[in-house]
């Protein structure tokens, strides 16, 4: 009997080193195995998680929390030609009141002379948008020109006085979204018409407006440059200027079918 040969401490080593490897290996490819399909091709890549949208952000209305505006303002208005009036046999008379003779031609023009205005409005935000529901009340006063031939010239003559009281509703739009801003209206107007003498002239008419102006902000106040026209419709076709002695002669007469008052004005208003 042979004697038993001793067991080297470096091939138990190895030996434990090749065993720990293969348990390493063996579960290793199995995993790899089973990632391959049968038809030899590797499997699509996982899809992306789902992100769910921002929400939409969210529009701070035009004008935050203003509701309300309310102004003053001054300006001038101009209104253009009244009547054109001549005699038939182109002799000229004198014209005026109770005896009173103011000129003396064959014909003249009454012309509406730019005069002093004074505006009051207010006007009320709809919801949350650029229009506003505006109203305003305007007074006015012009001067009337008569505007004669005399020779082979002329000469300006006071006439009469008018005044003017207005009325409006309409809407008003921003057109921009600036803290300060331009801005545009329309609407619906009635105007009174009164003479200081020729009280025939008196009347009530009915029209519209448009307008367009720009508002600067100073805190909850403004300040703003705003254009006016109204075209206001009149029925002076009945109307006849008085001649100041004698009898009145055969007339030639042509008057205004409406008056176009076009009116510029400094505003100043405060909103809450």
């Amino acid at each position: 009997m042979s004697a038993r040969q001793p067991v080297r401490p470096g091939a138990s080593l190895r030996t434990a080193l090749l065993v720990t490897a293969l348990l390493g290996v063996v579960p290793g490819a199995a995993a790899f195995a089973q990632d391959r399909s049968d038809t030899g091709r590797t499997r699509p890549p996982a899809p992306a998680p789902k992100v769910a949208p921002p929400p939409p952000p969210t529009v701070a209305p035009v004008d935050g929390d203003v509701r309300w505006i309310a102004g003053l303002g001054f300006g001038i208005a101009d209104a253009g030609d009244l009547f054109r009036v001549e005699t038939a046999d182109g002799v000229a008379v004198p014209w005026g009141q109770d005896d009173r003779v103011r000129f003396t031609a064959s014909r003249f023009t009454a012309t509406v002379d730019p005069g002093s205005e004074v505006t009051a409005f207010a006007g009320r935000r709809l919801g949350g948008s650029r229009w506003w529901l505006r109203g305003e009340l305007s007074r006015g006063a012009s001067d009337v020109a008569a505007e004669a031939l005399l020779g082979q010239g002329g000469e300006v003559f006071h006439f009469d006085r008018l005044t003017f009281l207005t009325g409006s509703l309409g809407a008003e739009a921003r057109l921009t979204s600036f803290p300060s801003y331009p801005y545009g209206s329309f609407g619906l107007t009635v105007a009174r018409m009164t003479a200081e003498r020729a009280t025939d002239l008196d009347q009530t008419g009915l029209g519209f407006q448009a307008g367009f102006g720009y508002r600067q902000r100073l805190g909850r106040a403004h300040l703003a440059v705003e254009t006016q026209l109204r075209r206001i419709a009149i029925d002076i076709k009945d109307f006849r200027p008085s001649v100041a002695t004698g009898s009145e002669p055969a007339l030639v007469y042509e008057p205004a079918d409406d008056l176009w008052l076009f009116e510029i004005r400094l505003v100043g208003s405060r909103a809450w």
